[in-house]
């Protein structure tokens, strides 16, 4: 991790937030002296991770993505963005949400991909 350039997590949201071995990962992998440290004054952290170019956050469900942002209140964005990554520091944290997954064509899922797939070959 130390070495890497960027971060990328995929996962499904189950139940509104991400499946407990993503959070499981990021509490026993993301810890202090690996991936942050506590500020010296004390309060708030400090990044460790000084390779990251970028964090991004892709998730897949199947509520409408409105519908998840104004009843649930988007928890991806508070837990996952917020408190984890942007609380530790880091700046450039991305998020991209595959909403209505079971309700799309096939076609647009594999316009997602080759999206994804193109977005991602330009990292360097």
């Amino acid at each position: 991790m130390k070495k890497a350039d960027h971060l990328i997590f995929i996962f499904p949201i189950w139940w509104d937030i991400m499946p407990a071995a993503t959070k499981g990962f990021i509490d026993r992998v993301l810890s202090p002296g690996l991936a942050y440290d506590h500020h010296p004054r004390g309060f708030g952290l400090v990044p460790l991770l000084h390779n990251l170019k970028s964090i991004t956050v892709i998730t897949t469900m199947n509520k409408p993505k409105i519908m998840y942002s104004l009843l649930i209140g988007n928890l991806i964005r508070k837990v996952m963005i917020r408190s984890v990554f942007k609380t530790m520091g880091y700046k450039n944290v991305k998020w991209l949400s595959f909403t209505s997954v079971k309700r799309v064509s096939h076609e647009k899922r594999v316009k997602w991909l080759h999206e994804l797939e193109k977005r991602f070959s330009k990292l360097n």
